[in-house]
Parts: structure tokens; sequence; C-alpha cells
């Protein structure tokens, strides 16, 4: 059995509604930061593995809990946000400026289509998020902390619910319903019990934080 706390990372400024470069390197403003301190709270006990992806607010949101636990293992995997968009030619803007090109890529619904620049495709990121479950899988009797992103934690969700479905505009369809009805504020958290074939999900949740440190 895995046992695995996913935690969206800390209001980044992209999140704050700034101009941001590229995606993995988008810092965390200072609420972020209050909200990081917070969360790391909630885990009472050492964990057997902290995981990061490798963009940088994920990091910054995982370090409050590294220096509670400074003896615990500590590992990038391959969980960093879905991006579907080519960065190269976005650098410089806001959320609201990508905003009608990212309604236009779920629109064209093609789990294949890949924008090119370092963006990936669905496909690729189903492919990648199966690669996360075998990488949890063989953390048997683990407790693992995984500091991870919005749509990421979304999508795994919604596979891990719906493993073994081809990949095709269907699915896709149904995933991208799935990730707009589910809010996952920053810093919420969602739990996954993974045991032989099955899995257990419970969250998300975010009352760790006051009202006031609630954003998204």
């Amino acid at each position: 059995m895995s046992c695995v706390t996913f935690i969206r990372h800390a209001q980044s400024i992209s999140n704050a509604g700034h101009p941001t470069e590229h995606p993995s390197s988008v810092p965390l403003t200072e609420m972020g930061r209050e909200q990081s301190i917070l969360v790391s709270t909630t885990i009472k006990t050492a964990p057997g593995l902290i995981v990061t992806s490798s963009f940088s607010r994920t990091q910054s949101s995982a370090q409050p809990l590294k220096d509670r636990f400074p003896k615990v293992l500590q590992t990038v995997w391959p969980v960093q946000e879905f991006t579907y968009m080519n960065p190269i030619n976005w650098n410089g803007t806001t959320g609201e400026e990508r905003t009608p090109s990212a309604h236009a890529y779920w629109e064209r619904n093609d789990p294949q289509y890949n924008d090119g620049g370092g963006a990936e495709s669905f496909a690729e990121l189903i492919q990648r998020i199966e690669v996360v479950r075998e990488l949890i899988i063989q953390q048997q009797n683990t407790e693992i902390v995984i500091f991870s992103h919005g749509l990421f934690t979304r999508a795994f969700w919604w596979r891990m619910v719906m493993i073994g479905q081809p990949i095709n505009t269907k699915s896709m369809y149904h995933c991208v319903q799935f990730i707009r009805g589910l809010l996952l504020a920053n810093c919420a958290i969602v739990k996954f019990r993974f045991e032989e074939n099955q899995v257990w999900i419970s969250g998300p949740h975010s009352k760790h934080l006051p009202p006031e440190l609630i954003t998204y």
C-alpha cells in the first residue's frame, strides 16, 4: 500500500495575475510563502518521501516542509504542470492574456496535438501521469507528499478513476469537464491511497488556510 498527499503549489505571481516568463521559473508571491508555511503544519509526522516537480513554485512551496523534516528523502518526479501552449510564444504575458488561446486548445479537443517549443500533448500528459502512478506503486508502505500543480493534480485524479480508458477525443473531453468542475485552491490537499488494483481518494480541502489566504 502507498499513501500519497498531493499538495497544489502555493500562490504564484501567475495566479496573482502578473506577467510571467517560462512556466518552470514562476516564483511565489508573499501570500504564497505564507500559504506554504501553513500547509507544512498539516503534515504531523515525517513522511517517507517528499516529491516536487522541476518547476520552482513547487520547490518553494515544499521548502517549509523540507525544513521541518530535513532528514526525509527528497526527490523530483515528472509531476510538473501540463504546459499545452508553446511557452516561447507567451513570455511576458498574463494568464488573462493567454486565456483565449487556452480555450482554443481545449476546443480543438485533439489529444495528439502538440503546440511545440516545450509544450506537450494531452496524450503525452496521460503517459506522464501513468509514469507517476508506477513510481507511487513502487513505494510500498510509504507515506509520500507530492507538491504538484492544479491541472496536473486534477488530471491525475481523473486518470486514476478512469485508468485504462483509451485516450481519444471522447476521453479528452471528459477529462476537461472533470477539471473544470473541480476547484483546487493553492495549497489544497488531495489524498490518494493505492492498494493492490484499487485507489481511494479524499479531498480536496483547504481547511488549514484562513479565508483571507485562499486563492486559486
